[in-house]
């Protein structure tokens, strides 16, 4: 039988706080293409009122934590118009309309998590 070695512990003073430069964001792939569908219909079906106000709170939340946030978003929303978008029409959209829609399929990872 193995013997337990008994171990004090002594707290300290040490607080462990996450870090925002541990964090990125990636494209979201989802693993049905419905699922695209769905989303691009949900968004297309929002007025310009909702989406502004949806941006207002994305850039509030999320802007500080990633360069080129915008940027970012947009190169999100290019990837999904070129994947999934084939039979949608996105000539009327508004920047704020793609950049939520882009927020949608963008997912933050965090490196102290892993």
């Amino acid at each position: 039988m193995e013997r337990m070695l008994m171990t004090s512990l002594k707290k300290s003073d040490i607080k462990l706080t996450a870090s925002l430069n541990a964090v990125i964001a990636q494209y979201h792939n989802l693993p049905y293409t419905s699922r695209y569908d769905h989303l691009i219909d949900r968004v297309a079906s929002l007025n310009e009122n909702n989406v502004a106000e949806a941006m207002k709170e994305l850039r509030s939340t999320f802007s500080h934590r990633h360069l080129h946030f915008e940027d970012m978003l947009l190169r999100h929303f290019n990837h999904l118009e070129i994947n999934h978008g084939h039979d949608k029409s996105f000539n009327s959209y508004s920047t704020e309309r793609k950049l939520l829609l882009g927020s949608y399929v963008t997912k933050e990872y965090s490196f102290q998590s892993a």
